[in-house]
């Protein structure tokens, strides 16, 4: 195809015919021409394509040797800031030894890490300092530590050939996260222990009977002894554990021995003077009493009254009982 069609397409595409003659090209601009203005310029201003083209290569081949002396002053410290490079090693380093605990930190380790960089031209980065540490645990050159991967308790350090021969080799050089640590170890567990391991990370659900006695005797208390917060969970908590050991049942009577026997003692937090007795009786102080805590039954009959009409409520509120059985929401 001659010169003349390539010209004829690429004016027909667009292409402004006053730059359709013999002149100097930039490499940039010859690649963003369209494929039939390429072929005009290879067939009528080959020497300014040729020119263009030998121009860009040089740049290309300029720009990677900067970029390889570049890498070298970085892993051979020889940069204009030294101390921002140290700083990137110090963060990065701390990342991979969060990544690999089992990796040991000593001098001597660290330093054969480092060198390992240098001379293979490697940034400071973490994925190079992943490289690194396994590179030279299969070289047997570092020691790590086999307890902190989770899959043994023999804290004894590996190193040498012992590390190189090791049948668990590329499991110890993984990744290890808490989760990971965890999983492992629990999968070491004989029976016995994964039973006790069990019990503590899924403790049995306190039975629905009881936990509603025990609901019952905390409102009970609340009634009875206003002062006492019950909602600072510290205090439920050091009530149950002085009935778990002096009380053989959970109910009214025992709580209240336990509560006195807590209060005398000075060890929970109280609603301060919220009870005040004098010439004229005993007067209460509600702004420092919490919402009074309802029990299972209490909280459906709070329930059942909010959908009652006037009249119902009326009608309702009319029966001793039922009287009484409200006074004991407030």
């Amino acid at each position: 195809m001659d010169s003349i069609v390539y010209r004829n397409q690429a004016i027909k595409q667009g292409v402004d015919a006053d730059t359709l003659v013999r002149r100097k090209l930039t490499y940039a601009e010859y690649d963003a021409m369209s494929e039939s203005e390429k072929c005009w310029h290879l067939n009528e201003n080959s020497a300014a394509v040729d020119k263009a083209l030998v121009e860009h290569e040089k740049e290309v081949r300029d720009a990677v040797s900067h970029a390889k002396r570049e890498v070298r002053k970085i892993v051979t410290f020889d940069v204009e800031d030294p101390i921002a490079l140290g700083n990137l090693m110090i963060e990065n380093g701390g990342k991979f030894s969060e990544m690999f605990p089992q990796f040991v930190g000593s001098r001597k380790n660290t330093d054969r890490v480092l060198k390992y960089l240098r001379e293979n031209e490697l940034l400071p980065e973490v994925e190079n300092f992943v490289v690194a540490f396994q590179a030279l645990a299969h070289e047997g050159e570092i020691s790590i530590d086999p307890s902190k991967t989770g899959l043994t308790d023999d804290s004894k350090e590996l190193t040498g050939s012992a590390l190189q021969e090791h049948p668990n080799l590329a499991h110890l050089l993984t990744r290890v996260t808490p989760q990971i640590f965890e999983q492992r170890r629990v999968m070491r567990m004989d029976a016995k222990s994964f039973a006790a391991w069990e019990r503590e990370k899924n403790p049995p659900e306190v039975p629905y009977m009881i936990k509603r006695r025990i609901d019952q005797a905390f409102v009970t208390l609340s009634d009875r002894h206003p002062e006492f917060k019950w909602n600072i969970d510290a205090n439920k908590t050091k009530l149950l554990a002085h009935l778990n050991a002096h009380a053989t049942t959970i109910d009214a009577k025992n709580v209240e021995a336990a509560f006195l026997a807590l209060k005398n003692a000075g060890e929970l937090a109280l609603n301060e003077n919220v009870v005040v007795r004098g010439e004229y009786g005993t007067i209460k102080d509600y702004s420092q009493i919490e919402p009074k805590r309802l029990s299972d039954k209490q909280e459906s009959l709070s329930d059942k009254i909010a959908r009652m009409g006037a009249d119902e409520f009326n009608e309702f509120i009319s029966r001793p009982a039922n009287r009484r059985a409200v006074d004991n929401l407030r």
